[in-house]
């Protein structure tokens, strides 16, 4: 669910997760309140739902919301903004991009998923290629440092416009 504004430390679940809501994740949905703190965590298991979904968090929605030292094995089948840690961090975007600056953190996390699969759409909508191993649609001011994924990552991205790829860590003088 919702986590208002805590430091969570040294947690895990290990569980299946089945939702029809956007923001679900291994340990929590979505950050409600204001800047929270996750650091030491793990999860494993399985994670089914619609959108917005992670291995430890379905996404960052609050400024300042970091993950540090985290690891997900969590298998993770949604529709889109998929990600092994986190689902949807892109708070950037719109009429607020070029003043608004979340500085989220996702860093030394690693993404051991099995497998990170896109359902595809009964619409045939294949727009939304925005899923990745670490984090899925994330936004430029974000910071995304150290991050290891699983190397046979089974990764299924239904748009199939781009494959998976490394990059370079990230940071809002060094954007995505």
């Amino acid at each position: 669910g919702h986590i208002i504004s805590p430091s969570i430390d040294s947690s895990s679940a290990e569980c299946e997760i089945t939702s029809s809501k956007n923001y679900a994740g291994g340990l929590f949905g979505i950050d409600w309140g204001g800047a929270s703190t996750v650091r030491n965590c793990w999860t494993a298991g399985r994670l089914t739902g619609s959108q917005r979904l992670g291995g430890i968090c379905g996404g960052l929605i609050k400024n300042e919301t970091a993950i540090y030292n985290c690891f997900s094995m969590m298998e993770i089948t949604g529709s889109f903004c998929l990600g092994g840690i986190a689902g949807h961090t892109n708070l950037d975007k719109g009429d607020q991009a070029a003043t608004r600056t979340p500085n989220n953190v996702i860093q030394n996390c690693i993404a051991w998923n099995d497998f990170i699969r896109c359902k595809t759409q009964t619409s045939g909508d294949k727009s939304h290629y925005s899923s990745g191993a670490i984090a899925g649609f994330t936004a430029t001011h974000i910071y995304l440092a150290g991050g290891l994924r699983r190397s046979d990552l089974d990764f299924y991205e239904y748009s199939d416009l781009f494959d998976l790829y490394d990059q370079e860590d990230a940071s809002p003088s060094t954007p995505l």
